[in-house]
């Protein structure tokens, strides 16, 4: 669960610091960072080399309200649509 807990802040964080340089960031309000925002890269350094945690081109989203709560949303791009067009009949086919 830790483990969950913190992707989530270390993706929060890597989708905040995409937009706001780090002088500005300490400075923001929890006003200031409401709304939508967008993912543009995801990864995981260690021992100076990087992984792409979800792949090259990662979708996603963050979603910040004004009372704290909060939605993210984190997907690799290749992940194969489903055949019969209804999420729930669960059969996909691949690209």
């Amino acid at each position: 669960m830790n483990r969950i807990i913190s992707s989530v802040f270390t993706a929060s964080a890597l989708i905040l610091g995409v937009f706001l340089p780090r002088e500005e960031a300490v400075a923001q309000t929890t006003q200031e960072l409401v709304g939508t925002w967008t993912l543009v890269s995801i990864q995981l350094e260690k021992d100076s080399k990087r992984t792409d945690m979800y792949g090259p081109n990662p979708q996603g989203q963050q979603i910040l309200d004004a009372n704290g709560r909060y939605s993210l949303i984190i997907t690799r791009s290749d992940i194969p649509k489903f055949a019969s067009n209804n999420r729930e009949a669960g059969n996909s086919r691949r690209k």
